[in-house]
């Protein structure tokens, strides 16, 4: 049976769709499966406590932690957060939201491949997304950067609408470029602040200016579109600015100009060596990583032949933002995400033209799978090694089957993938790779459950009885970053005691509330020592255990677990080596 072109036509565009709905799939399973498993780590909690605060208080305008006003962050995620838990109730499953918002950016990422490129592209892109090495890890923690990362590629795939709507490419593009593109900015400035508007124009505006094409740039800034994004952003901003002083000089100044030099106040976080943020940024894209040099190369060539906004985005997105993260001395790692589907487009791209076009047979063509084949063989043959020279396997010893399974999983890649490119099977040879790499998220999500009671304070605080820490003060050894009382403050269902940190310097806005925040560490000492009444004492998780002379005296300890150690002022009573429940002098 002979079909007419368009029916073949349609027929070839109903293929990556169909592709498409399998990948979704998979990528559901991955990021919903098993959230309640996992107890909160330390960030995570502090996005849980103010969400459960403002269910507590009704208060939505004003976040608050461990019972005052906290204003470092925009209030997007402690309100999809809140409204998570009034769905489903005050479990860890509330890190849905984070996996939606990695599954939407998906299928963003798939339509701008298709746009920009080819739907057979799109699906590429979309794989490439998935398959990194990170990906599905990240999508399973509750914190604003799945939802920074989907309002940017929001923001930036109705940047490409207007481009094609100027080239007469997109009629529709006219109203949803425009609207796309400002309702990703303001919605990615209430999730993560003034960031969501920077990285647009820092990726946008050296597109427009390579294009030719930056006196054009008021297409991309209609009024009715500044207008929908101050819609959303200046409610919030305003109300909270006059609620509370001090608000816009710590919010505007502090938090966002500030912290770039690494100037901020409290300096509640270490900024990550450059080599540390290139090396995980490498690890997020392994490992399409081996193949993204060519894809460079390949897409510069095609925006200097095209001049186009659209051909040139996807490396402006990936250079700019990679460059200005790298300029910051207040830097984390997990600051370059945003950029991660930038070279997933860009290796998305590549692979569709490599797939349908194998090309001559060189040994260029061996080299990106040949380099996976040789991490996977240097995975099986040091992994060992090194979970076991960092002690991992002594308290986690299922982390060794895990870390066999997963590089095994790359080194069966690496050694198809790479016969298959000599046999001029190209699409096969990635294929390979995708699936592989499902493996190996597979182990990475599992892995990270293997760890968490490392890692987070809900099993310590399972440990403990419920009588002994209902009839103690509760406190939190807190240095500047005292948020991390948060995750204490959710598995407990109450407020903290935090003895002041040595030499805290309070934002402005909270500057009023210090007093009733922060116990005074002295008195706090003394009261410890006279033992009027019992204290719980969670030690600070980001200092090392065992620090005798740090603790008040005298103390005991209860339980240890989650980086911390629990002590008191007040010894036990214990008989056959079991506490004795309910006889706590």
């Amino acid at each position: 049976m002979h079909l007419s072109r368009p029916e073949l036509f349609a027929k070839q565009e109903s293929r990556p769709l169909i592709w498409l709905s399998l990948l979704c799939v998979l990528a559901a399973f991955f990021c919903f499966w098993d959230l309640r498993g996992l107890g909160f780590l330390d960030n995570e909690g502090r996005y849980a406590e103010v969400a459960r605060e403002m269910l507590r208080t009704g208060d939505w305008i004003t976040p608050r932690l461990n019972g005052e006003v906290f204003l470092n962050k925009p209030p997007l995620v402690f309100w999809l957060t809140a409204l998570g838990f009034l769905a489903g109730g005050l479990t860890e499953s509330v890190r849905w939201i984070s996996g939606a918002a990695t599954l939407a950016t998906l299928l963003v990422l798939y339509d701008l491949g298709h746009r920009i490129w080819s739907p057979r592209a799109g699906l590429w892109t979309a794989a490439v997304y998935l398959t990194s090495a990170i990906t599905v890890i990240e999508a399973r923690i509750l914190r604003p950067e799945p939802f920074l990362t989907l309002f940017l590629c929001i923001t930036l795939w109705g940047a490409v609408r207007v481009s094609e709507h100027q080239r007469g490419r997109d009629p529709g593009g006219r109203f949803w470029g425009p609207g796309a593109l400002w309702l990703g900015v303001g919605l990615g400035i209430m999730a993560k602040g003034f960031l969501s508007l920077a990285l647009p124009l820092i990726a946008l505006a050296p597109a427009l200016l390579l294009a030719g094409q930056l006196r054009k740039g008021r297409c991309y800034v209609p009024a009715w579109g500044l207008v929908l994004a101050a819609a959303l952003v200046l409610p919030w901003h305003v109300a909270a600015g006059l609620r509370n002083e001090g608000f816009w000089w710590d919010y505007v100044v502090n938090q966002h100009f500030l912290v770039f030099f690494d100037r901020k106040f409290p300096r509640d976080h270490i900024p990550d060596p450059l080599w540390l943020a290139w090396a995980m940024f490498a690890l997020r894209l392994f490992p399409w990583l081996f193949l993204l040099p060519a894809a460079i190369r390949r897409q510069f060539h095609r925006a200097r032949a095209a001049r186009s906004v659209t051909e040139w985005l996807p490396l402006t997105w990936l250079g700019s933002i990679s460059l200005f993260f790298s300029l910051s001395s207040g830097r984390l790692e997990h600051y370059f995400i945003p950029a991660v589907p930038a070279a997933a487009l860009l290796v998305g791209g590549y692979c569709d033209v490599w797939a349908r076009y194998p090309g001559a047979r060189t040994w260029r063509r061996y080299l990106p799978f040949g380099s996976i084949l040789i991490v996977g063989l240097a995975g099986l043959a040091l992994g060992p090694l090194v979970l076991r020279w960092t002690g991992a396997l002594t308290t986690v010893p299922r982390l060794l089957p895990l870390a066999f399974t997963a590089m095994g999983a790359v080194t069966v890649a690496g050694a198809a993938s790479t016969a298959l490119i000599g046999l001029r099977r190209p699409v096969p040879a990635l294929l390979a790779v995708v699936l592989s790499f499902l493996v190996f998220a597979g182990c990475a999500a599992q892995a990270l459950g293997a760890i968490n009671a490392l890692a987070s304070a809900r099993c310590v605080v399972q440990r403990l009885d419920p009588q002994l820490v209902a009839e103690s003060e509760v406190a939190y050894e807190a240095g500047e970053e005292y948020q991390l009382c948060g995750v204490l403050d959710f598995y407990l269902r109450r407020r903290v005691l935090l003895p002041e940190p040595l030499g805290f310097i309070p934002p402005t806005y909270l500057k009023q509330y210090v007093q009733r925040l922060f116990e005074d560490r002295k008195q706090f000492v003394r009261e410890w020592a006279r033992g009027d009444r019992r204290y719980l004492l969670f030690t600070n998780p980001e200092k090392p255990l065992d620090r005798a002379a740090d603790y008040p005296q005298p103390y005991y300890e209860v339980a240890r677990g989650g980086g911390r150690q629990v002590i008191t002022n007040k010894p036990l009573r214990w008989e056959a080596g079991a506490l004795m429940r309910g006889q706590y002098p």
